[in-house]
């Protein structure tokens, strides 16, 4: 008789999530993932911008804005919080010689960009740039002061909360998920995994 055809692993689920919360909450939970499905692989594709699901750039969407297609199944699962960085010592010089990191104008829509560029006023952007984490390396090395997500700044020991008038900005986060791909026990378990990373991250709960 011939022999038993071998087990296939499942397809990896892609998942779109923040890239903040993909290397600061996700990627530091994934072995628990592998622990408790050793065959399942997870594919992160990070993005600022939202994944297509409707064009299968990615099976479940993490986003800060409350996806509006019709089709998808979405809930409500945590909090992004933000505030204003910058290295030890920082908040010692006066806030009027305080010059800011932020995103280029590729950002200038989002609702942290614009509270950025609310409370510097007057003062001078020193480094521009589309990439969070490039930003916060450079606010760690003294340059300036950053917008950053609150669990980005402050798991950072380099770092500190830079006090200002005014209440930072906050986002929902919404989990997505076509219908259809929710009964995959793959999608399944990820979508899962993701409620869990951000329920055990204090700085997300809402």
């Amino acid at each position: 008789s011939p022999p038993a055809p071998a087990a296939r692993a499942p397809r990896p689920p892609p998942a779109g999530p923040p890239p903040s919360l993909a290397s600061h909450c996700i990627a530091p939970r994934i072995a628990a993932l592998r622990e408790r499905h050793p065959k399942l692989n997870v594919v992160l594709l990070p993005s600022l911008s939202l994944v297509a699901l409707d064009r299968g750039e990615a099976d479940i969407a993490l986003r800060t804005v409350r996806p509006e297609e019709d089709a998808l199944v979405r809930r409500k699962i945590g909090v992004v919080r933000f505030a204003l960085y910058g290295c030890a010592g920082y908040a010692e010089q006066p806030a009027e010689q305080w010059r800011f990191i932020a995103y280029d104008t590729s950002g200038d829509a989002l609702p942290q960009q614009a509270w950025l560029h609310q409370v510097r006023r007057h003062r001078p952007v020193v480094f521009a740039a589309s990439d969070l984490g490039a930003q916060h390396m450079a606010a760690r090395s003294g340059l300036g002061a950053v917008v950053l997500p609150t669990i980005v700044g402050d798991s950072d020991a380099m770092l500190q909360r830079l006090a200002v008038a005014g209440e930072a900005p906050s986002r929902d986060l919404w989990l997505a998920v076509f219908p259809d791909l929710r009964r995959s026990p793959s999608v399944k378990a990820v979508m899962d995994f993701l409620v869990e990373c951000v329920q055990q991250e204090p700085r997300l709960r809402p």
